[in-house]
């Protein structure tokens, strides 16, 4: 029998240093066990009172000790992120601790000790779930930690998560938050570089941890994006006090209503699945271009300039909507608008300052800019069958190409070319009349029109 109590500890280089495999290990209110060249241990373990220790820095290895008694057990300081895995059904009940450098895999639950009992994470340690484990019900503990899964296996987390510092959920898993959760610190979703995005699930704010809990959505590391996609399963109406960051980040409505109250920065935002995604902060990131993309259902603006001062709307297809909902928008382009979208303005503008390609429908009564002073003269598409009424600007250089004759807008919708240009393009029917219904209006700066082939008519 070897016995460790206390801050007592015990350096061996292999298990087989310890004797006999049968001999037992006693942790007595705390003690360490440290392995120096090996991370293997099949000696039987009993802990009571406080917590034993087990080190092995560096070294992977597989623990089919059986561990049993009242105390808790801990896996620390492996140094060099060392793989363990726990192959015995356990017993204790003090819970189970994994600490700074340390990844514990196991295979089923009874590997972790008693039912019930607590996992805590500490100091950047990782537990590793299981594919067969797609419900974990045992408390969580956090002190700084990260739980990592396979591939496109979906987990769901139903016991309560508590304690402080970054919670990491990693890999390309999906993680459902359903228990009552009151961490604080940060929660980060984050996937690998060139594989699926990690994802997490969520019906309601309160399952991201307390209201002062921040949220990371994907992040950059160097030059590797690895992303992430914060999926619905309910209304979710994010507290205010949830500082989010985000890169390369989905968010799937789901077919629910989805409202972000809280102050957002970063780069890289798409908007999936059915229902409404709302924007009622504005991204404080000036770091680079803020690429949007709608691939369905609606995305709301609740403030003027919601995607930051260096934005673009990268792709609109499907259905999605773009509603400005009566604020303004600016963005550097607007590309890629297929003609099932649609922007809707309400009474907003829209400002498009270096050019784009809008084949869907522009609504509502605000207006449309394009090319603005200090950017590079814009060039913009417009193919789409519009119905806004609240005018059309050409300024700054800026040309405009139909390749729709309803493109204009609605009757009467005021068209002003200033310093701007009018362009038939190859496919709109011809001739282009600008006649009484168009509203045409000529600024200081001047107006061109560029027939391209075809014909431009200007009429009283």
């Amino acid at each position: 029998t070897i016995s460790l109590a206390d801050a007592g500890s015990l350096n061996a280089q292999t298990g087989a240093s310890l004797g006999n495999a049968a001999n037992p290990v006693i942790f007595n209110n705390g003690g360490q066990l440290n392995l120096t060249s090996s991370g293997s241990l099949a000696n039987p373990i009993t802990t009571t009172g406080g917590s034993g220790t087990f080190s092995s820095p560096g070294f992977s290895g597989t623990i089919s000790s059986t561990i049993s008694g009242t105390g808790g057990f801990g896996f620390v300081n492996f140094g060099q992120n060392a793989l363990y895995t726990l192959t015995a059904n356990n017993t204790f009940q003090g819970g189970l601790t994994i600490g700074t450098g340390a990844i514990v895999a196991f295979s089923q639950d009874s590997n972790l000790g008693a039912a019930g009992g607590t996992v805590t994470i500490a100091g950047g340690g990782s537990l590793a779930l299981p594919p067969a484990i797609t419900t974990f019900t045992r408390p969580i503990v956090l002190q700084g930690g990260t739980l990592s899964a396979s591939n496109g296996i979906t987990h769901q987390l139903t016991g309560p998560i508590s304690g402080n510092g970054r919670f990491l959920l990693g890999g390309g898993a999906t993680y459902v938050l359903s228990g009552s959760n009151s961490f604080t610190g940060q929660l980060s979703v984050i996937g690998q570089n060139g594989s699926p995005p990690a994802t997490l699930v969520v019906d309601d704010d309160s399952k991201l941890g307390a209201p002062s809990a921040t949220l990371q959505l994907g992040e950059q590391s160097g030059n590797f994006v690895r992303p992430a996609v914060l999926k619905a399963s309910g209304n979710l109406n994010i507290a205010a006090t949830r500082s989010t960051t985000f890169r390369a980040a989905t968010i799937d409505t789901n077919g629910f209503n989805v409202t972000f109250n809280q102050p957002t920065s970063g780069r890289g935002l798409t908007k999936t699945g059915a229902g409404i995604l709302r924007l009622n902060t504005a991204n404080s990131d000036t770091t680079g271009e803020n690429d949007v993309n709608i691939s369905q259902g609606t995305l709301r603006v609740g403030i003027n300039n919601a995607f930051g001062s260096r934005a673009r709307v990268a792709s609109m297809s499907g259905d999605a909507v773009l509603d400005l909902n009566g604020f303004a928008v600016e963005v550097s382009t607007l590309e890629n608008s297929e003609p099932t979208t649609e922007v809707r303005l309400g009474s907003g503008q829209l400002t498009v300052r270096t050019g784009g390609a809008i084949y869907g429908a522009i609504t509502g009564t605000g207006s449309l800019v394009i090319g603005k002073s200090g950017f590079s003269p814009a060039s913009c598409v417009l193919g789409g069958v519009n119905t806004f009424s609240g005018g059309l600007t050409v300024a700054h250089g800026g040309q405009l190409t139909l390749q729709n004759a309803a493109g204009l807008g609605a009757p009467g919708n005021p068209l002003t070319l200033d310093k701007g240009t009018l362009s038939a393009g190859s496919v709109m029917p011809s001739p282009l009349m600008i006649d009484s219904s168009v509203n045409l209006v000529i600024g200081s700066g001047g107006a061109r029109f560029a027939a391209g082939g075809q014909s431009i008519i200007i009429g009283s």
